[in-house]
């Protein structure tokens, strides 16, 4: 009786389990569609947290991904049976990747309940097809907790999720994955462990280059005009101020100038009529 009562109380937890960690054991979503190196695509965080099974998955997810009709899809959620049995907060920065260049996923300020205990994914997702994988390149993926260079792992190039492409779904690109203990196994040292979890998580942060297409990233609005941009100085402007500088270093304004010379002209005057004058009454005489 102990033994049929211990099995069933552990057949109970792992139906507890596989219902709550759905990104484990997903459906995946069956793409047909090529990659075309013109179009754009779209990228995303998919995170799961030990513990509190709080998540969002990729798109790739055919059960709670982006485009399966999951009530919370883009947000951080605890689901059973294909519904949200929690939410939690965190706001979620995706990209749409436009071209060859460098692209940054965000997670900020999240909460994952007070069971949460480590990183069991970190990861990106794309709806690239995965048949592209030779094609499409991932490199210089860094993920990033709280800012911090100490939880912080690099991967020089990004490994395509091998479950993606044998299931003919989504590009997905492995980061943090417990279950990985190969590809992922520094990652998940720097990061996944339950003794380098934070406690307290204010940001989660992705950043990556991507190649493959025909074209590349337009520049950044933000991006500072090149020096030759600069606008010249007008012309008119420049001369008032060399004039304006030349009057100040003699100490002097124009109008005090002209003063003292109309001064020094009467004066003169004045001496060359005295001395007319002079010069008649001694002719008198």
């Amino acid at each position: 009786m102990k033994l049929r009562k211990m099995l069933a109380a552990l057949l109970a937890g792992v139906m507890t389990v596989s219902a709550l960690c759905v990104s484990s054991f997903a459906a995946y979503v069956q793409v047909t569609d090529e990659f075309d190196p013109s179009g754009e695509y779209s990228a995303q965080m998919f995170i799961q947290i030990g513990g509190s099974w709080a998540f969002r998955d990729p798109i790739s997810n055919d059960e709670t991904g982006r485009d399966s009709g999951y009530a919370g899809a883009d947000k951080i959620t605890v689901a059973e049976n294909g519904e949200i049995k929690e939410e939690y907060e965190g706001t979620f920065t995706d990209v749409t990747l436009a071209g060859n260049g460098d692209y940054t996923l965000t997670l900020d300020a999240p909460s994952f309940g007070d069971a949460a205990t480590n990183f069991n994914l970190i990861g990106i997702s794309t709806d690239i097809p995965a048949t592209a994988a030779e094609t499409v390149k991932f490199t210089n993926v860094k993920i990033t907790v709280n800012d911090s260079s100490i939880m912080s792992y690099t991967y020089d190039e990004g490994v395509v999720d091998p479950d993606c492409i044998s299931n003919n779904s989504y590009i997905n690109v492995l980061g943090v994955n417990i279950w990985n203990s190969e590809t992922c196994a520094d990652a998940n040292t720097m990061l996944g462990g339950t003794d380098v979890w934070p406690g307290t998580v204010s940001k989660v942060e992705i950043s990556f280059t991507v190649s493959g297409f025909d074209y590349d990233k337009a520049a950044d609005e933000t991006e500072a005009p090149a020096d030759d941009e600069t606008e010249a100085p007008d012309d008119a402007t420049e001369a008032n101020d060399t004039a304006d500088t030349d009057s100040e270093s003699t100490g002097l304004s124009t109008g005090a100038i002209i003063g003292i010379v109309a001064a020094v002209v009467v004066v003169v005057i004045i001496i060359i009529v005295i001395a007319a004058s002079s010069s008649k009454k001694k002719k008198a005489k």
